[in-house]
């Protein structure tokens, strides 16, 4: 498995060198660089990707989910209730 996230994050970050703003390349290449422990850079990515796509609650849902796994409850639960501020049923923030 991290062979494979390992060959992915430079596929992503050649999508982002054409298109810095994509969400979808953002937050794969966030989700990427948590699994090996890269958080930081993957919090970054992950917040980028949410600043980019107000209309998907999904990615903020993915950032908090990301928060609350590093240990940063209170920034998670205040993402959560953004997502569910927007989308009042959406799974993902429930269960954050």
């Amino acid at each position: 498995m991290a062979g494979r996230i390992q060959q992915a994050i430079p596929l992503y970050n050649n999508v982002l060198s054409h298109a810095p703003d994509t969400p979808p390349a953002l937050m794969g290449l966030a989700q990427c660089l948590v699994q090996i422990n890269q958080v930081d850079k993957g919090l970054q990515a992950a917040k980028k990707a949410c600043v980019n796509a107000r209309q998907h609650p999904e990615y903020i849902a993915v950032y908090a989910e990301i928060l609350l796994a590093t240990g940063r409850v209170d920034e998670a639960r205040r993402e959560a209730e953004r997502v569910l501020a927007e989308k009042g049923d959406h799974i993902g923030a429930l269960l954050t």
